[in-house]
This record gives structure tokens, sequence and C-alpha cells, in this order.
């Protein structure tokens, strides 16, 4: 875990499991049943459901990581968001976006970039105009 809470995509869903399994033993275990009480219950429950949420925070940061770098979606996403596109914008390389899932998971994406772009001279290099957008994650309305 880093500073601000944010859990790390593992992207590896044998080691999730693994995690998983081994934040719930404790919660899991029969010791002491004498002493138990409603409160037990609740706190083992909240624990045991905060483990799930991390989990499938880290399921859907594997499922988000696979959908990124497909090149069915890639394409898929240029064409739903086309109407999104000045008639200038180009794509402009990758960047790193970084999307947080449920269970404060966060896995860090590479993704198409598009950016309108003014007239350029050749062999001039021109700055960016306007802001622009991941195309993949506004397909999934993730903006």
């Amino acid at each position: 875990m880093n500073c601000n809470n944010t859990i790390p995509a593992t992207l590896d869903l044998n080691q999730s499991l693994k995690s998983f399994e081994r934040d719930i033993a404790q919660e899991m275990s029969l010791s002491d049943v004498s002493q138990w009480d409603g409160r037990t219950i609740y706190k083992r429950e909240e624990k045991i459901r905060q483990a799930a949420l991390i989990l499938a925070g880290q399921c859907i940061a594997m499922l988000l990581h696979k959908l990124s770098e497909s090149k069915e979606a890639r394409i898929s996403a240029a064409k739903q968001t086309q109407g999104w596109r000045h008639p200038k914008s180009k794509g402009n390389g990758r960047v790193e976006r970084q999307v947080l899932c449920v269970g404060n998971v966060v896995v860090g994406l590479r993704l198409p970039y598009v950016v309108e772009r003014s007239n350029k001279l050749p062999g001039k290099r021109t700055k960016a105009r306007g802001q622009g957008f991941c195309p993949f994650l506004r397909w999934l309305c993730m903006v």
C-alpha cells in the first residue's frame, strides 16, 4: 500500500487469491468462540468484506489491463468516440493513466491519446491546442 491508501494492481489472479486467503485466514478461525458476540461477527464480517472488495478491485484491474491491450478494443474505442473528435484531432502517442477500481486498487494503463492539432507547416512541430482525451476511457465512460 502506498501513502494515499491505494493498493497497486498485481495483474496476477493467483497472487491476488493468495493475498485474499492470507487476509481472511484469521477472520475464518474459530478461536475463543465462547467469548463471541454480535460485535465479533460484525468486526470479522467487515474485514472479510474489505478483503473481498480488494480482490474484486484486483480482478477489475486485470480486466481493464487486458482490455486496454486489446487491438479490437482500441479500434472499437476509436470508432465509438469519433463524434467527440475535432476535425483536426490527431493521435498523439500514448499516455499513462491511473484508474482507481473498487477496493481502492489502482491500475496504470498506457493508452492512446488524441489531441487537437493546428495546421502545421512542413518540418515544424506545433503545440497541441485545446484538450485531448483517451478514446479508451471515454468509450468506457471513465473520463
